[in-house]
């Protein structure tokens, strides 16, 4: 039984390590996982994360530090 504990968290830690940091801070949107297909057809995992920019913004007239994806800076920026 402490066998099957152990590995139960060691995958959850590798799970928060992958996803931990890849998370935007306004809209929620993480990393996505998917195959590598190489000419062979071996399919392998993998996953994609989105390009995250730590950035300061106003928020309620005090500058807040955050971490925000591209798609939700370019939309601040137009606001």
């Amino acid at each position: 039984m402490p066998e099957a504990v152990h590995l139960t968290l060691a995958w959850v830690w590798q799970e928060w390590r992958i996803t931990g940091m890849a998370k935007c801070q306004q809209c929620g949107k993480g990393p996505q996982f998917g195959n590598n297909r190489p000419w062979s057809k071996k399919a392998t995992r993998r996953h994609w994360d989105i390009n995250i920019q730590k950035v300061t913004v106003m928020q309620e007239g005090r500058p807040v530090s955050k971490r925000l994806c591209t798609a939700c800076l370019k939309s601040a920026t137009k606001a």
